[in-house]
């Protein structure tokens, strides 16, 4: 029996080692490409030469996966109702021994950007959602979910977090540098964003949830006169905790008019009644109930 090809399906190895091209047709799903390629919606934008070598001033992917679901084929409500463009599982029965905080004996995904040359924005993941279907109203729209879950009969000895972001600078850091920064980039009159951090508990009502909405170190907050800076406006400290009774003029050109700071050494709340270029601290000497 004479093999017949894939249909819509083209294998092609480029002359530059390890780039081949899986393409197929754009009317059929799913469509896939591995190799110096870029295609845009609509009409195909093809970035490379003859020899699969890449074009000054192009963009290009390495590697591309698009699905297109028709519209006559909706999903049903039955399990599995989910498309997944990338579904990776890993399961791992091994026991490593015991290991430090630091140690990453299993990592699903790493992704890694060495970026040597000059080039003006580097983003280690970029992910894009975006919901477009006309007249049509969708449940829930979000940009990333990230679970991590603890099953009974396993114990967690150091750390638990959903989401662990490092920073690790080697020259100094931006006046503009943070490490998670949320910010609306919304076009036109549109109703305001309802909360740029929202924290919820969604347990059953028997479940304790979280024990403080912000868990800080102190020795994790440096500035130049004193640590202590929680909260800041444009950079500049509007409330400040700290062991100890502020001096006038600590926290010169950094705390603004207004500034509150908490001593926690004598529980007292002081404001700054100064200036930001010279601070007085007056506390509140009377309480009432």
């Amino acid at each position: 029996m004479t093999p017949r090809p894939i249909r819509g399906i083209v294998i092609k190895q480029d002359r530059q080692i390890g780039a081949v091209l899986i393409r197929g047709s754009r009317t059929r799903t799913p469509w896939m490409s591995f190799g110096l390629t870029h295609t845009g919606d609509g009409v195909d934008k093809v970035y490379y030469g003859a020899d699969e070598e890449p074009q000054d001033g192009a963009g290009i992917d390495y590697m591309s996966f698009r699905v297109n679901r028709p519209a006559t084929q909706p999903i049903t409500f039955s399990d599995p109702s989910t498309d997944k463009m990338v579904y990776m599982k890993y399961t791992q029965r091994a026991e490593h021994g015991s290991i430090g905080a630091e140690e990453k004996s299993l990592q699903l995904v790493n992704l890694e950007v060495d970026q040597r040359g000059i080039i003006g924005h580097v983003d280690g993941l970029y992910v894009s959602v975006r919901g477009r279907g006309t007249g049509v109203s969708q449940a829930a729209l979000w940009g990333a979910w990230v679970r991590c879950q603890i099953d009974a009969g396993g114990t967690i000895t150091t750390s638990y977090y959903g989401l662990n972001v490092g920073l690790r600078p080697s020259i100094n850091a931006p006046a503009a540098s943070a490490g998670i920064r949320i910010y609306n980039e919304g076009v036109g009159s549109y109703t305001a964003v309802a909360a740029a951090l929202a924290i919820a508990q969604t347990g059953s009502s028997g479940c304790k949830g979280f024990k403080s909405l912000i868990d800080y170190e102190d020795d994790a907050l440096n500035a130049s006169s004193r640590s202590g800076v929680v909260i800041a406006e444009d950079g500049d400290a509007v409330l400040i905790i700290t062991a100890g009774a502020p001096s006038d003029g600590d926290y010169n050109a950094q705390a603004k008019k207004g500034c509150l700071l908490i001593d926690t050494t004598n529980a007292r709340l002081y404001m700054n009644v100064g200036t930001k270029a010279s601070t007085d601290w007056d506390y509140v000497q009377t309480w009432t109930a």
